[in-house]
């Protein structure tokens, strides 16, 4: 996969995911959220299951890329919630 449809896989998973859970949670969500769910799916990618079953590890790759993008868009147009200490 080239790289501009890669881009354009990992903006559909993060728009879709924005359709079905809407932003109310992700409004709360501090950077440290999003790295650590971004963590999650990158994780599910190495697990030795997953070794042989390149959609799934491609899957959770692209779910990860698509929270680390939102997070870096929230940072930028400042949505991004603040956490507990910074406060």
């Amino acid at each position: 996969m080239i790289r501009d449809e890669t881009v354009q896989k990992v903006q559909e998973i993060a728009n879709a995911a924005e359709k079905i859970w809407g932003t109310d949670f992700d409004d709360k969500n501090d950077l440290n959220d999003w790295a650590t769910y971004a963590m999650i799916y990158i994780s599910r990618a190495t697990v030795v299951d997953n070794k042989d079953n390149k959609i799934r590890q491609v899957d959770a790759l692209f779910k990860a890329a698509g929270l680390l993008i939102t997070a870096a868009q929230r940072i930028e147009d400042g949505t991004m919630a603040p956490r507990h200490y910074d406060q």
